[in-house]
């Protein structure tokens, strides 16, 4: 009934490489996971971009340089929230195996074919909204003090 007009995995995968390529934007990649790990330099933060290709779905994935633990998981759960009600797009996030800390921004491509100038936005719109909280990212790093968990800046 309905035919696939969009790109498939492969596809957009290969799509992202060549228009980093040809935009000279540095990645490593791995094509058996169709994962693209890109490094970006924020104002004064460098900050790496995981890109994964999912059949419908591409993901963007900043991991932050801090983890949430068991002991400090609510205060950080806490403030990423405030946080991400600030935000349009996307969210800061727990990986709730890995404790990661996380931006994440998932877009849908079913059924068209992004173009060049759509995955360099959403790159760059990935980055900056890292790097416009930095500020407030910072802040979220716990420090532990009598044997209680708070923010670094706050």
């Amino acid at each position: 009934m309905f035919k696939r007009k969009g790109d498939t995995r492969e596809s957009l995968y290969r799509k992202i490489c060549r228009i980093f390529d040809g935009n000279g934007v540095e990645y490593t990649a791995d094509h058996d996971k169709f994962l693209i790990v890109t490094p970006q330099m924020g104002d004064d933060l460098p900050i790496t971009m995981i890109i994964t290709v999912s059949e419908g779905t591409v993901e963007f994935r900043c991991k932050l340089a801090f983890d949430a633990s068991e002991d400090n998981y609510q205060v950080i759960l806490d403030a990423i929230n405030r946080l991400n009600s600030e935000i349009a797009l996307g969210a800061f996030v727990i990986d709730p195996d890995s404790g990661w800390v996380m931006y994440r921004y998932s877009y849908i491509y079913i059924d068209v074919r992004p173009n060049p100038d759509l995955i360099l936005s959403l790159l760059k719109m990935a980055i900056d909204t890292v790097d416009a909280h930095d500020g407030a990212l910072k802040a979220l790093m716990p420090i532990k003090k009598d044997d209680k968990y708070t923010m670094m800046f706050v």
